[in-house]
C-alpha cells in the first residue's frame, strides 16, 4: 500500500485533511439537532449552485480517472498500476477521498445556515451560542 516517502506525506495529509472535516461535519450535526442551524435553499439560486457544484465535482472525477490517458499518451490505470510507480494509484484516491469529503462539508454549510441575530449595540451580524 505504502511505496515511497511521496505515498506517506500523501496519505498523512489527506488523513489530517478528512479527520479534521469529518470533525467539523459532525459538529455541524450536533449543531442541528440544537437547532442552532436551520435549512435555507435560496431558491432557485441555491438549486443552481448545488447542480453546477455537482457538475463540478463530476468534471473532477472525470479528470482524474483520465489522467493517465492524457499525461502518459493513452496509458489506461492498469498499465500505471503494473509499469508506473505505485504511489501514483493510490495518491489518486486519497486526493479523490479528499475532494468527495470537502465536498459533503461545503454543500452542508452552504445549505444549512447558522441562524443569526443583530446587536445594535456592536451594529454587526452575532451568531448564536
Amino acid at each position: 500500500m505504502v511505496d515511497s516517502g511521496i505515498s506517506v506525506v500523501i496519505l498523512c495529509v489527506s488523513v489530517a485533511v478528512i479527520l479534521v472535516t469529518i470533525f467539523k461535519i459532525a459538529v455541524l450535526i450536533v449543531e442541528l439537532f440544537k437547532k442552532e442551524r436551520q435549512f435555507e435553499i435560496n431558491g432557485l439560486k441555491g438549486c443552481i449552485s448545488f447542480i453546477l457544484s455537482s457538475g463540478l465535482l463530476a468534471g473532477i472525477g472525470y479528470c482524474l480517472y483520465h489522467v493517465p490517458y492524457i499525461l502518459l499518451k493513452g496509458a489506461s490505470w492498469n498499465m500505471v498500476d503494473k509499469m508506473g510507480p505505485g504511489y501514483v494509484k493510490n495518491s489518486v484516491i486519497y486526493i479523490s477521498a479528499v475532494i468527495v469529503v470537502l465536498y459533503l462539508y461545503f454543500i452542508l454549510t452552504s445549505h444549512f445556515i447558522k441562524k443569526r441575530y443583530i446587536d445594535f449595540h456592536d451594529n454587526g451580524i452575532k451568531y448564536d451560542k
